[in-house]
């Protein structure tokens, strides 16, 4: 094995030295697989147009009829440049988990936005950045 990729969030480098040092060549990738899944994957015709990860986690995305909002902890929509989470419709509706819809309700709300998880901005020029996520996988 010589790369091991990250389904989450950047991994601190507290958390990447020790196991690089140890496993060398593996070298760890990290990414921001929930929000860049879903918009990759979302069914639209011709999405993603462009999608580009920069080391800053800035994702320029051509929408193409995907709407993005960033939403506070009461669930208000932010302006630019506000932290909040990620959260996309793409006018579909997804089916949910199976046999879960209590699972399902936590992710996609009554007006169909899917709720990724993930926290980030979008600055005033439209572009996506993903920092983080809404709470930790490993602890």
């Amino acid at each position: 094995m010589r790369n091991h990729p990250s389904g989450s969030v950047r991994i601190q480098d507290v958390l990447t030295t020790p196991v690089m040092q140890n496993f060398q060549p593996v070298r760890l990738k990290d990414g921001n697989d929930h929000t860049l899944a879903i918009l990759s994957s979302s069914g639209t015709s011709g999405f993603p147009k462009a999608v580009t990860i920069s080391n800053s986690h800035k994702i320029i995305v051509d929408y193409m009829g995907i709407q993005i909002k960033i939403l506070d902890e009461q669930g208000e929509a932010q302006g630019p440049n506000v932290v909040g989470e990620i959260c996309f419709n793409n006018g579909q509706k997804w089916l949910g988990y199976y046999q879960n819809p209590d699972e399902t309700r936590k992710i996609q709300d009554s007006e169909n936005w899917i709720h990724t998880g993930d926290l980030g901005y979008v600055d005033e020029d439209g572009y996506l950045f993903v920092i983080d996520r809404l709470k930790d996988m490993l602890k």
